[in-house]
């Protein structure tokens, strides 16, 4: 069986998005974290059958490096992604009188992008 080409859902280089066959569909979004650095995106709209892959980006504009952030994602489904933000923070170190960089959710509302590709 081949892959049947549809100009209406895109192509990569030349070729379409093909999983198993299934011409792949991309669904994008963006949303702002709560006080806990956490969000749930509903992507039941999308009509998902299968997620392949989700990838997601924390958006903060600072020089701070010590107000970086990342994303991750904690869970999803076809309906649903669940993310949480990190950020960069100094704690002391009362033994050796010093500093230690680690990471905690973050408390300041950020916007977070989202990408999932899946198959309908």
């Amino acid at each position: 069986m081949s892959a049947r080409r549809d100009g209406s859902r895109g192509a990569f280089n030349g070729q379409p998005y093909v999983i198993g066959h299934q011409a792949l569909k991309v669904a994008c979004g963006k949303a702002t974290t709560n006080a806990a650095g956490q969000l749930t995106f509903d992507i039941s709209p999308a009509g998902f059958t299968t997620v392949a892959a989700v990838h997601v980006e924390a958006v903060r504009d600072t020089v701070d490096p010590t107000r970086a952030c990342f994303a991750a994602v904690r869970s999803y489904t076809k309906d649903q992604v669940v993310v949480q933000v990190w950020e960069s923070k100094t704690n002391a170190v009362l033994l050796l009188g010093g500093q230690l960089e680690a990471i905690e959710p973050t408390n300041l509302p950020t916007e977070v992008l989202l990408t999932v590709y899946g198959t309908v």
